[in-house]
């Protein structure tokens, strides 16, 4: 059978209200062992420097382990961004197909087929797309010679806050957590379609604001298990390219805002352009012009800039592509600003002092979740202890799904990026979960 699957392919029995207050604190776990895997791999190898050479921004790809199960291998990339947390959490949001094929076309994911089995929280009609819980199914293309595979996870998205302990402000943040569950709804289609089921584990996007206006930490977090016979390296392999592709998200916000404001009414007469013949260095990284740095004109403001401060976007001028070199003071302005208080509803809060007086509610996020297996909606537990060069499709996967709270003492020495200043606990304050 072909790809994609009529619309009621998987028929998915209502929830009971154990089984849905189960998915509830599941997302709530998922999102938070994101954040951690966020914070704990600060201090893991730097196994790449990647570029975008439009943005001109650089990100720092680390390996490490899984905070929760060390045997796991984890890759995070982490960088900064130019956006507001309403614009990421708008990409995110894929309720439409262009808004899909959009985010596959940036992250670097040929997405097959995607269906929604579960919606528990859609965000606010009319706000910002901030919160997000439900449980989707879908198949990704992999590189020519492995064979495709789908996944069936829990995907979160939440708002968060941080207590910076140098100023002991709160920073606001955001994450999409993705973790993958086993429903007897969403079986193998391995037999039927080819596809070799993987798994995702306290993998996302994790978001704060910096000090900054508009100007976000970014950090992509993913630990995959690709199952059938692939090698543990090449399912690494895989995983660092695709992380490597979060600088392409600042490429399209970027584009998406000049096309937005885009008005040639407004671009500069050529007439007034600054006489190349006069400027020696580039106005933006003051680099002296000779044989090898040529002088390029910005369409839009005039000024004279080399190759690497500008470059060529086509953008559509009446109804056609037009190629246009843009500089990157017009390119990415400083102009998002923080994201407003009445949009922002912060839901789960990071702070060392509510570790003992939380502990409680992460009890009971397990003992719900035990329900929540009884119930047969959620079927495997098993460690992860197979040959660390291949997988087997028959063997149990491995679904650690809680926070094992064993890294809150050890993000306090976490020195590489701003992310590991901050203090971490599993839980959420009873006010902002209410």
């Amino acid at each position: 059978m072909a790809l994609p699957l009529p619309a009621d392919y998987f028929a998915c029995p209502a929830l009971t209200p154990k089984q849905r207050d189960a998915i509830v604190n599941f997302g709530h776990a998922a999102c938070n062992d994101t954040v951690q895997n966020a914070l704990h791999l600060q201090k893991a190898r730097v196994a790449s420097v990647v570029s975008n050479k439009k943005t001109n921004r650089i990100a720092r790809i680390h390996k490490g382990h899984d905070a929760i199960d060390y045997t796991l291998p984890a890759v995070c990339g982490r960088t900064v961004i130019q956006a507001t947390l309403a614009e990421i959490a708008h990409f995110f949001y894929l309720d439409s197909k262009l808004k899909l094929a959009t985010y596959a076309l940036i992250m670097g994911q040929t997405i097959l087929d995607r269906h929604c089995l579960y919606t528990l929280k859609q965000p606010t009609p009319g706000r910002p797309a901030m919160h997000y819980l439900g449980v989707a199914w879908m198949a990704v293309e992999c590189p020519t010679g492995i064979l495709n595979r789908d996944f069936c996870v829990i995907e979160s998205h939440d708002t968060i806050e941080v207590l910076d302990p140098t100023t002991k402000r709160l920073r606001r943040g955001w994450v999409r957590a993705l973790h993958s569950v086993d429903l007897p709804a969403c079986p193998s289609l391995r037999a039927s379609h080819g596809l070799v089921r993987g798994t995702l584990l306290r993998s996302g996007h994790v978001f704060l604001e910096t000090n900054t206006p508009g100007v976000l930490e970014y950090c992509h977090v993913m630990i995959s298990q690709g199952h059938g016979k692939l090698p543990r390296s090449v399912v690494s392999t895989i995983s660092k390219n695709q992380v490597a592709r979060l600088l392409n998200l600042e490429e399209f916000l970027s584009l998406q805002r000049f096309s937005a404001r885009l008005d040639v009414t407004n671009f500069l007469d050529v007439r007034h352009f600054q006489n190349k013949d006069t400027v020696t260095a580039c106005s933006i990284c003051r680099r002296k012009f000779g044989w090898f740095v040529s002088k390029k004109h910005c369409r839009q403001c005039g000024k004279i800039i080399c190759s690497t401060c500008g470059r060529n976007w086509k953008m559509p001028i009446n109804d056609k592509p037009v190629k246009l070199r843009i500089c990157q003071a017009c390119f990415c302005p400083d102009q998002p600003q923080k994201t407003p208080d009445d949009e922002y509803e912060p839901k789960l809060i990071f702070t060392a002092e509510a570790f003992e007086s939380h502990r409680s509610l992460h009890d009971a996020i397990m003992d719900s979740l035990r329900r929540f297996d009884e119930s047969t909606l959620v079927s495997h537990d098993e460690s992860s202890n197979g040959d660390d060069s291949t997988y087997c499709d028959e063997s149990p996967r491995a679904f650690p799904r809680i926070s094992a709270l064993s890294v809150l003492e050890t993000n306090t020495a976490i020195r590489p990026s701003s992310f590991g200043s901050y203090l971490y606990t599993d839980t959420s304050l009873d006010a902002k979960i209410a």
